[in-house]
């Protein structure tokens, strides 16, 4: 049976690594510059030089950066009676236990709990598969699943589809909260208007500038706004709107859901993770929600029979 190869993700993996390596060298080559440039200097002592040190650090973090990020994602194969993990090569013999969902240690300066899959061996070692790092995750734990832990012959891929025509008929429970009582809609508004008001001179001109000023008032909004998700639940289907991007949903028969995460990120508020069947796996962060609302959408998605995993701090 064929099988399939791992793709990196363009943004998640490789522009995630540019620039992280890019900064430290960046800002290494900044201690550098600073200090060669008045070396000299009568008043100068040994001191003031003491931030050389950082530079080699710096540096070193850049090549880290690379070297642990190929090790955390490295290039995958699975067929039927093997997988590979860069230049190991492991049979599914060889394999003691495969969870395909939950969160898995990236290793980096310190280890980050991420969405993914372990596969653990039978000497104790442990292999990871990241959702996010991965543009196709989802196909290589749909492989496993069918393949090596349901035995089927052939390995095939579900097609999702919703129709929202059906939409009109549903009986929808609404799970939001006001964006203007809560602290990020608050936020979201004083700097987009403050802004608004700060450029409305140079807007009103017509001067060239005003197309920057508009740009970063825009970018603003909706960097913000991107986090103010709420949701929607009938039953059989569930919705994600946004607060602001009205006229944009998401939907999800219940039926494909596999699992639905109550999770939180670093600088990034409450979320859900969305995993359906076919392992595809998507999260909304919804910044307006309170705990009581978050309490009652949990109770109400497992009282409609879907599996909900709760890493939120929430004291029912």
């Amino acid at each position: 049976m064929n099988g399939i190869r791992s793709q990196r993700h363009p943004i998640n993996f490789y522009l995630v690594l540019i620039l992280s390596s890019a900064f430290y060298i960046a800002a290494g080559t900044l201690i550098i510059y600073n200090q060669l440039k008045d070396l000299g200097i009568a008043d100068k002592t040994a001191k003031d030089y003491l931030s050389l040190v950082f530079a080699p650090l710096l540096f070193i973090f850049a090549i880290y950066s690379v070297v642990q990020y190929f090790k955390n994602v490295p290039t995958i194969k699975v067929n039927s009676t093997e997988i590979l993990f860069g230049k190991s090569i492991f049979y599914w013999s060889d394999v003691k236990d495969i969870k395909l969902t939950g969160k898995q240690p990236f290793k980096y300066i310190l280890r980050f709990p991420m969405e993914g899959a372990a596969i653990h061996l039978n000497d104790g070692t442990v292999k990871y598969i990241f959702d996010q790092s991965y543009v196709n995750a989802w196909q290589m734990k749909s492989f496993i699943q069918q393949v090596i832990i349901e035995k089927e012959n052939e390995f095939s891929e579900e097609k999702i589809s919703i129709n929202n025509g059906r939409l009109d008929d549903e009986l929808f429970e609404v799970y939001k909260d006001s964006q203007f009582t809560s602290f990020h809609g608050i936020l979201t508004w004083v700097f987009t208007l403050f802004f608004c008001g700060m450029s409305l001179p140079i807007i009103v001109s017509g001067k060239p500038a005003a197309i920057l000023f508009i740009l970063i008032i825009l970018v603003l909004f909706v960097s913000f706004s991107w986090k103010m998700n709420f949701f929607k639940l009938s039953d059989k289907y569930l919705l994600i709107k946004n607060h602001n991007f009205f006229w944009k949903k998401k939907v999800y028969r219940l039926e494909d859901i596999r699992e639905i995460v109550f999770e939180t990120r670093p600088k990034i508020p409450y979320c859900i993770r969305i995993i359906t069947k076919d392992f595809k796996s998507n999260y909304y962060p919804a910044a307006t929600i309170r705990d009581k609302t978050w309490i009652m959408f949990k109770k109400d998605l497992e009282a409609k029979g879907l599996k909900v995993r709760n890493e939120l701090p929430l004291s029912e």
